[in-house]
């Protein structure tokens, strides 16, 4: 699920470097990592106009969003589920080389630790 993204730079100065995501969990909603891949212009472009009309002012997240510094992330309202592919679980628990595949057509409270965390 969709909880923020970070703004691009270069050839994505207008739209966004990657889509922060994360899964609910009992605490609430866990951050597993930034998806930046996967993205063809016209995606971009269409998923920063619905981002930017569902910014918040704070992390929807309940634990540490680590980003490259100077770079400070734009928080949405959790509702988007997206479909990713990766290579793995860290031994963190985030996302290990994700590519975005696409919008997922699912009800937000399905998309659980339980169900699609590491095994």
């Amino acid at each position: 699920m969709v909880g923020g993204y970070l703004p691009g730079d270069g050839g994505r100065a207008s739209t966004f470097g990657s889509i922060l995501v994360g899964l609910n969990d009992e605490v609430g909603l866990r951050w597993i990592g930034a998806v930046g891949s996967g993205f063809d212009e016209a995606t971009l472009r269409l998923f920063i106009e619905h981002l930017r009309q569902i910014e918040r002012s704070s992390s929807p997240f309940y634990n540490e969003v680590v980003v490259p510094k100077p770079v400070r992330p734009v928080w949405v309202e959790p509702g988007i589920v997206v479909e990713v592919e990766y290579k793995e679980w860290t031994h963190d628990f985030h996302l290990r080389a994700p590519v975005y595949k696409g919008i997922e057509m699912a009800d937000p409270e399905t998309v659980t630790w339980a169900e699609e965390g590491p095994v």
